[in-house]
Protein backbone atom coordinates (compact mmCIF):
# COMPACT_ATOMS: atom_id res chain seq x y z
CA UNK A 1 0.00 0.00 0.00
CA UNK A 2 2.92 2.57 0.72
CA UNK A 3 4.66 1.87 -2.85
CA UNK A 4 1.53 2.64 -4.12
CA UNK A 5 1.03 5.44 -2.30
CA UNK A 6 4.41 6.76 -3.61
CA UNK A 7 3.39 5.64 -7.39
CA UNK A 8 0.59 7.73 -7.10
CA UNK A 9 2.04 10.59 -5.24
CA UNK A 10 4.93 10.48 -8.13
CA UNK A 11 2.60 10.98 -10.73
CA UNK A 12 0.42 13.45 -9.23
CA UNK A 13 3.64 15.51 -8.61
CA UNK A 14 4.67 15.35 -12.41
CA UNK A 15 1.02 15.51 -13.75
CA UNK A 16 1.05 18.66 -11.38
CA UNK A 17 4.28 19.96 -12.86
CA UNK A 18 3.11 19.89 -16.27
CA UNK A 19 0.25 21.20 -15.93
CA UNK A 20 2.00 24.35 -14.34
CA UNK A 21 4.27 24.34 -16.96
CA UNK A 22 1.91 24.34 -19.86
CA UNK A 23 0.09 27.36 -18.09
CA UNK A 24 2.45 29.25 -17.64
CA UNK A 25 4.20 28.88 -21.53
CA UNK A 26 0.41 29.65 -22.54
CA UNK A 27 0.33 33.07 -20.64
CA UNK A 28 3.74 33.60 -21.45
CA UNK A 29 2.62 33.95 -25.31
CA UNK A 30 -0.52 34.91 -24.50
CA UNK A 31 0.32 38.19 -22.57
CA UNK A 32 3.10 39.13 -24.41
CA UNK A 33 1.23 38.74 -27.90
CA UNK A 34 4.58 36.94 -29.35
CA UNK A 35 4.25 36.19 -33.38
CA UNK A 36 5.64 33.26 -34.03
CA UNK A 37 7.70 35.11 -37.10
CA UNK A 38 9.69 36.96 -34.39
CA UNK A 39 11.30 32.95 -33.75
CA UNK A 40 13.16 33.76 -37.18
CA UNK A 41 16.33 34.95 -36.37
CA UNK A 42 18.76 36.28 -38.52
CA UNK A 43 22.80 36.18 -39.16
CA UNK A 44 23.35 38.66 -36.31
CA UNK A 45 20.89 37.03 -33.98
CA UNK A 46 22.51 33.96 -34.65
CA UNK A 47 26.14 34.91 -33.79
CA UNK A 48 24.89 36.21 -30.45
CA UNK A 49 22.68 33.04 -29.62
CA UNK A 50 25.70 30.95 -30.75
CA UNK A 51 27.60 33.04 -27.99
CA UNK A 52 25.33 33.27 -25.44
CA UNK A 53 25.48 29.33 -25.20
CA UNK A 54 29.07 29.67 -25.45
CA UNK A 55 29.41 31.45 -21.99
CA UNK A 56 26.68 29.08 -20.45
CA UNK A 57 29.33 25.52 -21.32
CA UNK A 58 32.07 28.00 -19.45
CA UNK A 59 30.00 28.24 -16.41
CA UNK A 60 28.95 24.92 -16.27
CA UNK A 61 32.82 23.71 -17.05
CA UNK A 62 33.71 26.05 -13.85
CA UNK A 63 30.98 24.67 -11.80
CA UNK A 64 32.61 21.10 -12.13
CA UNK A 65 35.94 22.84 -11.14
CA UNK A 66 34.17 24.38 -8.52
CA UNK A 67 32.15 20.55 -7.51
CA UNK A 68 35.64 18.99 -7.52
CA UNK A 69 36.53 20.80 -4.37
CA UNK A 70 34.89 19.01 -2.15
CA UNK A 71 36.61 15.79 -3.25
CA UNK A 72 39.85 17.05 -3.46
CA UNK A 73 42.61 15.15 -2.02
CA UNK A 74 40.84 11.89 -3.77
CA UNK A 75 40.90 10.57 -6.85
CA UNK A 76 37.19 11.41 -7.43
CA UNK A 77 37.70 13.87 -9.38
CA UNK A 78 35.12 12.81 -12.99
CA UNK A 79 32.86 16.08 -11.30
CA UNK A 80 32.26 17.16 -14.81
CA UNK A 81 31.23 14.11 -16.49
CA UNK A 82 28.33 13.60 -13.77
CA UNK A 83 27.38 17.38 -13.94
CA UNK A 84 26.89 17.50 -17.93
CA UNK A 85 25.07 14.06 -17.80
CA UNK A 86 22.49 15.39 -14.51
CA UNK A 87 21.70 18.41 -17.09
CA UNK A 88 21.02 16.12 -19.80
CA UNK A 89 18.76 14.20 -17.28
CA UNK A 90 17.15 17.58 -16.80
CA UNK A 91 15.67 18.27 -19.77
CA UNK A 92 14.25 15.17 -20.32
CA UNK A 93 12.79 14.12 -16.13
CA UNK A 94 10.58 16.92 -14.61
CA UNK A 95 10.98 18.49 -11.62
CA UNK A 96 15.05 18.94 -11.44
CA UNK A 97 15.81 15.48 -11.14
CA UNK A 98 18.98 15.64 -13.04
CA UNK A 99 20.24 16.74 -10.01
CA UNK A 100 19.58 12.94 -8.64
CA UNK A 101 21.00 11.35 -11.61
CA UNK A 102 24.09 13.58 -11.50
CA UNK A 103 24.33 12.18 -7.44
CA UNK A 104 23.52 8.68 -8.83
CA UNK A 105 25.96 8.85 -11.13
CA UNK A 106 28.71 10.20 -9.24
CA UNK A 107 28.15 7.74 -6.46
CA UNK A 108 28.29 4.73 -8.20
CA UNK A 109 31.15 6.09 -10.72
CA UNK A 110 33.44 6.77 -7.56
CA UNK A 111 31.78 3.44 -5.82
CA UNK A 112 30.67 5.44 -2.43
CA UNK A 113 26.99 6.25 -1.27
CA UNK A 114 24.29 7.61 -2.57
CA UNK A 115 23.80 9.90 -0.07
CA UNK A 116 27.73 11.13 0.58
CA UNK A 117 27.56 12.16 -3.13
CA UNK A 118 23.88 13.81 -3.17
CA UNK A 119 25.24 15.58 0.31
CA UNK A 120 27.94 17.31 -2.03
CA UNK A 121 25.01 18.90 -3.93
CA UNK A 122 23.24 20.19 -1.04
CA UNK A 123 26.68 21.18 0.11
CA UNK A 124 26.90 23.21 -3.35
CA UNK A 125 23.73 24.84 -2.96
CA UNK A 126 23.59 26.05 0.66
CA UNK A 127 27.00 28.18 -0.41
CA UNK A 128 24.89 29.18 -3.59
CA UNK A 129 22.42 30.25 -0.80
CA UNK A 130 24.84 32.07 1.46
CA UNK A 131 26.22 34.28 -1.70
CA UNK A 132 22.65 34.67 -2.36
CA UNK A 133 22.25 37.07 0.51
CA UNK A 134 24.78 39.91 -0.10
CA UNK A 135 24.01 39.56 -4.13
CA UNK A 136 20.37 40.79 -3.26
CA UNK A 137 21.95 43.51 -1.07
CA UNK A 138 24.25 44.71 -3.89
CA UNK A 139 20.91 44.09 -6.17
CA UNK A 140 18.38 46.67 -3.75
CA UNK A 141 21.41 48.85 -3.32
CA UNK A 142 22.43 49.43 -6.91
CA UNK A 143 19.02 50.45 -7.55
CA UNK A 144 16.09 51.70 -4.95
CA UNK A 145 13.62 48.39 -4.67
CA UNK A 146 10.73 49.16 -6.64
CA UNK A 147 7.72 46.92 -5.50
CA UNK A 148 6.97 44.21 -8.28
CA UNK A 149 6.20 40.08 -7.13
CA UNK A 150 9.02 39.00 -8.44
CA UNK A 151 11.63 41.63 -6.47
CA UNK A 152 9.68 40.42 -3.56
CA UNK A 153 9.96 37.08 -4.12
CA UNK A 154 13.64 37.37 -4.41
CA UNK A 155 13.39 39.77 -1.26
CA UNK A 156 11.93 36.79 0.57
CA UNK A 157 13.80 33.97 -0.63
CA UNK A 158 16.96 36.10 0.40
CA UNK A 159 15.64 36.49 3.82
CA UNK A 160 14.58 32.84 4.45
CA UNK A 161 18.21 31.81 3.47
CA UNK A 162 19.16 34.36 6.07
CA UNK A 163 16.74 32.94 8.87
CA UNK A 164 18.18 29.46 8.10
CA UNK A 165 21.62 30.53 8.26
CA UNK A 166 20.94 32.27 11.03
CA UNK A 167 19.70 28.63 12.59
CA UNK A 168 22.01 26.34 10.83
CA UNK A 169 24.91 28.89 12.68
CA UNK A 170 23.11 28.42 15.72
CA UNK A 171 22.75 24.27 16.06
CA UNK A 172 26.28 24.13 14.93
CA UNK A 173 27.89 26.50 17.86
CA UNK A 174 25.57 25.01 20.42
CA UNK A 175 25.27 21.56 20.39
CA UNK A 176 22.73 21.14 22.98
CA UNK A 177 19.93 23.48 20.77
CA UNK A 178 21.31 21.16 18.04
CA UNK A 179 20.71 17.59 19.72
CA UNK A 180 17.36 19.01 20.66
CA UNK A 181 15.70 20.18 17.44
CA UNK A 182 16.91 16.90 15.77
CA UNK A 183 15.35 14.95 18.35
CA UNK A 184 12.12 16.42 17.51
CA UNK A 185 12.59 15.60 13.86
CA UNK A 186 13.59 12.30 14.51
CA UNK A 187 10.42 11.44 15.78
CA UNK A 188 9.29 10.74 12.51
CA UNK A 189 11.81 7.94 12.10
CA UNK A 190 13.35 6.70 8.87
CA UNK A 191 12.40 9.84 6.80
CA UNK A 192 13.97 11.76 9.39
CA UNK A 193 16.56 9.29 10.28
CA UNK A 194 17.63 9.78 6.17
CA UNK A 195 17.31 13.65 6.53
CA UNK A 196 19.73 13.61 9.09
CA UNK A 197 22.34 11.52 7.41
CA UNK A 198 21.79 14.11 4.54
CA UNK A 199 22.79 16.76 7.03
CA UNK A 200 25.85 15.33 8.57
CA UNK A 201 27.10 14.40 5.44
CA UNK A 202 26.44 18.13 4.31
CA UNK A 203 28.35 19.47 7.13
CA UNK A 204 31.15 17.44 7.02
CA UNK A 205 31.64 18.85 3.12
CA UNK A 206 31.37 22.50 4.38
CA UNK A 207 34.37 21.54 7.27
CA UNK A 208 36.24 19.86 5.30
CA UNK A 209 36.29 22.74 2.26
CA UNK A 210 37.07 24.95 5.48
CA UNK A 211 39.64 22.95 6.82
CA UNK A 212 41.73 22.47 3.47
CA UNK A 213 41.71 26.25 3.30
CA UNK A 214 39.30 25.89 -0.05
CA UNK A 215 36.56 28.13 1.19
CA UNK A 216 37.99 31.05 -0.24
CA UNK A 217 38.92 29.50 -3.69
CA UNK A 218 35.52 28.05 -4.11
CA UNK A 219 34.10 31.61 -3.38
CA UNK A 220 36.28 32.85 -6.14
CA UNK A 221 35.31 30.20 -8.43
CA UNK A 222 31.25 30.63 -7.98
CA UNK A 223 32.46 34.24 -9.19
CA UNK A 224 34.09 33.01 -12.21
CA UNK A 225 30.61 30.84 -12.51
CA UNK A 226 28.70 34.27 -12.45
CA UNK A 227 30.16 35.91 -15.11
CA UNK A 228 29.90 34.11 -17.81
CA UNK A 229 26.21 33.66 -16.72
CA UNK A 230 26.24 37.00 -16.69
CA UNK A 231 27.51 37.28 -20.29
CA UNK A 232 24.94 34.74 -21.57
CA UNK A 233 22.24 36.94 -20.68
CA UNK A 234 23.65 39.70 -21.88
CA UNK A 235 24.39 38.32 -25.25
CA UNK A 236 20.71 37.30 -25.44
CA UNK A 237 19.76 41.23 -24.91
CA UNK A 238 21.72 41.74 -28.09
CA UNK A 239 19.82 38.50 -29.85
CA UNK A 240 16.47 39.15 -28.67
CA UNK A 241 16.72 43.11 -29.49
CA UNK A 242 15.84 44.30 -25.70
CA UNK A 243 16.84 48.21 -25.16
CA UNK A 244 19.95 49.07 -24.03
CA UNK A 245 18.26 50.64 -20.85
CA UNK A 246 16.86 47.20 -19.40
CA UNK A 247 19.47 45.25 -21.78
CA UNK A 248 22.29 45.61 -19.03
CA UNK A 249 24.45 44.10 -16.99
CA UNK A 250 21.98 45.07 -13.85
CA UNK A 251 19.30 43.33 -15.62
CA UNK A 252 21.57 39.88 -16.32
CA UNK A 253 22.53 39.88 -12.54
CA UNK A 254 18.30 40.46 -11.81
CA UNK A 255 17.17 37.95 -13.97
CA UNK A 256 20.38 35.17 -12.33
CA UNK A 257 18.59 36.16 -9.00
CA UNK A 258 15.23 35.83 -10.46
CA UNK A 259 16.20 31.99 -11.86
CA UNK A 260 17.40 30.78 -9.03
CA UNK A 261 13.96 31.16 -7.25
CA UNK A 262 12.30 29.15 -10.45
CA UNK A 263 14.52 26.48 -10.75
CA UNK A 264 12.59 25.17 -7.45
CA UNK A 265 8.81 25.68 -9.00
CA UNK A 266 7.21 21.98 -9.76
CA UNK A 267 7.69 21.32 -13.75
CA UNK A 268 7.81 20.20 -16.95
CA UNK A 269 11.41 18.98 -18.02
CA UNK A 270 14.20 21.93 -18.26
CA UNK A 271 11.60 24.25 -16.30
CA UNK A 272 9.43 24.65 -19.46
CA UNK A 273 6.91 27.64 -19.22
CA UNK A 274 8.32 28.00 -15.71
CA UNK A 275 11.35 29.50 -16.66
CA UNK A 276 9.74 31.01 -20.26
CA UNK A 277 7.31 32.73 -17.90
CA UNK A 278 9.41 33.11 -14.86
CA UNK A 279 12.12 35.34 -17.31
CA UNK A 280 9.25 37.48 -18.93
CA UNK A 281 7.63 38.47 -15.52
CA UNK A 282 11.47 39.18 -14.38
CA UNK A 283 12.28 41.63 -17.49
CA UNK A 284 9.13 43.61 -16.60
CA UNK A 285 10.00 43.72 -12.84
CA UNK A 286 13.75 44.74 -14.10
CA UNK A 287 12.06 47.33 -16.51
CA UNK A 288 10.36 49.01 -13.43
CA UNK A 289 13.97 48.85 -11.89
CA UNK A 290 15.10 50.86 -14.73
CA UNK A 291 12.61 53.22 -14.62
CA UNK A 292 11.24 52.01 -18.28
CA UNK A 293 7.98 51.16 -19.17
CA UNK A 294 7.77 48.40 -22.18
CA UNK A 295 5.78 48.90 -24.99
CA UNK A 296 3.55 45.98 -27.13
CA UNK A 297 6.78 45.76 -29.18
CA UNK A 298 9.03 45.35 -25.80
CA UNK A 299 6.58 42.50 -24.45
CA UNK A 300 6.92 40.20 -27.66
CA UNK A 301 11.10 40.43 -27.28
CA UNK A 302 10.84 39.94 -23.41
CA UNK A 303 8.65 36.58 -24.56
CA UNK A 304 11.48 35.89 -27.49
CA UNK A 305 13.72 36.77 -24.88
CA UNK A 306 12.40 33.93 -22.37
CA UNK A 307 12.50 31.05 -25.48
CA UNK A 308 15.86 32.02 -26.38
CA UNK A 309 17.54 31.55 -22.99
CA UNK A 310 15.21 28.44 -22.27
CA UNK A 311 17.02 27.03 -25.31
CA UNK A 312 20.25 28.54 -24.30
CA UNK A 313 20.20 26.04 -21.84
CA UNK A 314 18.74 23.15 -23.47
CA UNK A 315 20.41 22.42 -26.48
CA UNK A 316 24.17 22.56 -25.13
CA UNK A 317 22.88 20.56 -22.36
CA UNK A 318 21.06 17.91 -24.82
CA UNK A 319 24.50 17.90 -27.06
CA UNK A 320 26.87 17.52 -24.93
CA UNK A 321 24.95 15.46 -22.60
CA UNK A 322 24.22 13.20 -25.57
CA UNK A 323 27.87 12.90 -26.26
CA UNK A 324 28.91 11.75 -22.61
CA UNK A 325 25.81 9.94 -21.84
CA UNK A 326 27.26 7.52 -25.16
CA UNK A 327 30.94 7.40 -22.87
CA UNK A 328 29.23 6.39 -20.08
CA UNK A 329 26.90 3.90 -21.46
CA UNK A 330 28.13 1.37 -19.88
CA UNK A 331 28.45 2.92 -16.18
CA UNK A 332 24.93 4.01 -16.33
CA UNK A 333 22.92 1.40 -18.28
CA UNK A 334 24.50 -1.83 -16.75
CA UNK A 335 23.65 -0.17 -13.67
CA UNK A 336 20.14 -0.09 -14.57
CA UNK A 337 19.76 -3.37 -15.55
CA UNK A 338 21.12 -4.50 -12.80
CA UNK A 339 17.71 -3.94 -10.61
CA UNK A 340 14.80 -5.54 -10.69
Amino acid sequence: MTSKFKVIKAHFSTIVGFAVSGILLYLTFQLSGLEYKKLVLDGRQWCFFAASCLAFCVSVYVQSLRAKLFWTGTERNNTLVSLVIGNFYSCLLPSNLGDGVRAWHFSRRNNISLSRSLSALVAEKWIDSQIFIPGVIILFTVRPFKSTYIAYAILYTALTAFILSLIYGLMRRNRPVEKFLWQIVLIFKKPAWLLFKLYWQTTQHLKNLKERGLMGYYIVLCGFMILPNMAQFFFLFKCANIPDVVGNWYTSYFLMGALMILIFIPSAPSNAGVMHYGIYSALISASAQCNFKPDSTCLQNFALYAVLLHLSFVIPDIIIGAIFLIKERKTIFSELKRKP
